[in-house]
């Protein structure tokens, strides 16, 4: 939607007509095609998919580097650029709990890193690695972009004000005061911007549900693999449809409100997940990074998500309404079809593993091993287990 918002005030700056649309009607009609283009290239393959990532991330960073040194030398120059500042906290905590949560999603890049896994060389080393990487180059980027953007704004109503009555092109108008070429840069670097995050957010979203496809949580059409491309195509295209359905269907407030939401109660659960596998096998498996302070930063991680994805209620009820709903959904699938699913696709792998007659032979050389190797025989032998 944030592509489709910048395109066409890119189109309409240099009058060009697109079949007599304007306005929000362009937009969406700009984010259907774009989110088509990407779900072709997520089609092709994922060393594309990487790509045409590489080309977007480098283009973006050159432009907002442009624009940050443009705030900088701006601000420098500015002898009263403080006073843009203050009051610091207009709208209180408040303010910044919900700008918190509406923001959260721009941090939701690391975990599609972690669903690269299966298609990354050496992902132990490189998961980790990038994860990290990404961190400390982003985190300042955004530091930065949000300083220049209040700190460089010469308007006569606040800065923080100035950029939120503009919403998604905050930083374009912010960029026609102090950037060269600021209007025409800054709406191709939110064009890169809002393509690397659809390219991401379609990869991501493809790879997890062929994944719950794949181990029987959602239809067997998920997990079902191109044979030439090897590419999740069912998966992919039906991830497409619903990102078409939700930018025809919802304001891009409710959007960014119920994506954040679902992403604050996602990484809620990445929380839980972590203190349950590290009490359940402390040291027994071989970590590619183990989390220090263990379990302050994940008890911490979950009482500030919680926090945020409640307090999300006071911005956009509706981004909370859809979220329920689509939360419903999922246990409707879960335990309607998953749940059956999974134990009728398991009993027929443990048939075909022991089909026919046979004998099961287990060698037993310590007292220790018995009971183990004796209940896995009685498993496949469909016997009493050793009592």
């Amino acid at each position: 939607m944030g592509f489709g918002a910048y395109f066409g005030l890119l189109l309409e700056n240099y009058h060009i007509s697109l079949f007599g649309l304007s306005g929000d009607g362009l937009s969406k009609f700009l984010a259907v095609v774009i989110a088509i283009i990407f779900t072709y290239i997520n089609y092709m393959g994922a060393s594309e998919t990487g790509s045409v990532a590489n080309i977007i991330g480098f283009t973006k960073i050159a432009i907002l580097g442009v624009f940050i040194i443009s705030g900088l030398y701006t601000v420098y120059y500015s002898p009263d650029w403080f006073s843009n500042f203050n009051p610091f906290l207009p709208n209180g905590f408040g303010g910044v709990f919900m700008a918190m949560g509406l923001t959260f999603i721009a941090f939701e890049g690391s975990e599609v890193i972690a669903q690269t896994a299966e298609e990354v060389k050496n992902p132990k080393k490189n998961i980790p690695r990038a994860i990290f990487l990404s961190l400390l180059i982003v985190v300042p980027i955004y530091l930065l972009v949000a300083f220049v953007s209040i700190g460089a704004l010469s308007t006569d109503v606040p800065a923080w004000q100035f950029l939120g009555q503009h919403k998604e092109l905050g930083l374009l108008e912010a960029s026609r005061q102090f950037m060269p070429l600021g209007t025409f840069l800054l709406l191709v670097g939110g064009l890169v911007s809002t393509m690397s995050a659809l390219n991401a957010t379609t990869f991501s979203s493809t790879r997890v549900s062929f994944a719950m496809g794949r181990d029987f949580n959602l239809p067997g059409i998920f997990k079902k693999i191109h044979p030439v491309r090897r590419t999740p195509y069912s998966a992919l295209f039906i991830s497409g449809a619903l990102i078409i359905i939700m930018a025809v269907g919802l304001p891009i407030e409710d959007v960014a409100s119920a994506a954040d939401i679902m992403f604050l109660l996602l990484f809620l659960q990445v929380n839980v997940a972590v203190i349950m596998i590290r009490k359940k096998f402390g040291n027994e498996l071989e970590y590619g990074y183990k989390m220090p302070f263990f379990p302050v930063i994940p008890v911490l991680g979950i009482i500030s998500q919680l926090f945020l994805a409640i307090y999300m209620f006071n911005y956009s009820p509706t981004g909370w309404y859809t979220s329920i709903i689509w939360i419903g959904i999922g246990f409707l699938m879960y335990f309607g079809y998953s749940l059956g699913k999974e134990k009728i696709e398991k009993g027929k792998v443990a048939r075909q593993i022991t089909p026919g007659d046979y004998r099961v032979l287990v060698p037993l050389s310590r007292i220790k091993s018995v009971r183990p190797l004796v209940t896995i025989a009685a498993g496949i032998g469909e016997l009493p287990p050793y009592k």
